[in-house]
């Protein structure tokens, strides 16, 4: 699951673009576009775009961008059916494919692109036009724009940007920890982090291996053992860390122990 500090991303992508000229767009594993800058497509590309034979095909191109990425993990430099330039490249996390990052509408040559529009039918005029105020990137230039990509995504790592499901469910877990004395309902959780319920139970699963209540709870009783260590009181400490119940903590403790309390601070006090 991809997730993203969204604020710092962008500020990459803003860079990327400044130094470059070319979109750029972040996409999670099901090749659905999360991030971008520009937000939008270009003139001439959501002028061509507008042909719905157009737009099939470019999304054609996309898929097959995507999947040569997904085989080969490695970045993939081609010409879209229009003649312009795109790349794509892995997002690796922990030698995990997590999502892409593509660059496209770069413009070898605007003569390929016109003669294109004429296979397509297209309005050449209205073409050229939008054509007139592009620059044209050599080779060179489009594979120094695909080696920064690769520092992005480098950096995209490196800095966090990223962030993996793990790192996530360690947030969550801070945040648990910081409030063990209340309630702590999934909502409430998951208003905090600005995601889902749904997204909130399955970080925490494919982390942990265990539900958010299950989670809490041991947490919970993480905690009571630092303060049962302490020296303060069973009836003091199953309170101050969330149980509502002395039974329920009764239960929990054995639970996520593998002994009662009795044996846990004879243990303790046995080798202390």
């Amino acid at each position: 699951m991809l997730n993203f500090d969204r604020k710092k991303l962008l500020e990459v992508l803003k860079a990327f673009y400044a130094a470059t000229g070319a979109r750029v767009a972040i996409y999670n594993l099901d090749h659905c576009e999360i991030a971008s800058y520009p937000p939008v497509f270009g003139s001439l590309c959501d002028f061509l775009r507008q042909e719905p034979v157009i737009d099939a095909m470019c999304q054609r191109c996309d898929e097959a961008g995507f999947a040569q990425c997904q085989k080969t993990k490695t970045q993939y430099l081609y010409y879209c059916h229009m003649g312009l330039c795109e790349a794509v490249a892995p997002i690796m996390l922990n030698n995990r494919l997590e999502g892409y990052i593509m660059m496209g509408q770069v413009l070898p040559s605007k003569e390929e692109v016109l003669r294109h529009a004429g296979q397509y039918l297209l309005d050449t005029a209205a073409v050229q036009a939008l054509l007139e105020p592009m620059d044209t990137m050599t080779l060179e230039s489009l594979e120094g724009i695909g080696f920064l990509m690769n520092i992005c995504v480098e950096y995209l790592g490196m800095r966090n940007v990223i962030i993996t499901a793990t790192s996530r469910a360690e947030k969550f877990d801070e945040y648990i920890r910081n409030h063990l004395a209340e309630p702590l309902s999934p909502q409430e959780i998951a208003n905090h982090f600005f995601v889902s319920r749904t997204t909130l139970h399955t970080i925490i699963k494919e982390a942990y291996g265990m539900s958010l209540t299950q989670r809490i709870n041991f947490l919970r009783i993480e905690q009571a053992k630092v303060l049962l260590l302490e020296g303060k009181s069973v009836e003091a400490v199953w309170s101050e860390v969330g149980f509502h119940d002395r039974n329920y903590f009764y239960k929990n403790f054995k639970r996520y122990s593998q002994m009662t309390v009795k044996v846990f601070l004879f243990q303790h006090q046995r080798n202390g």
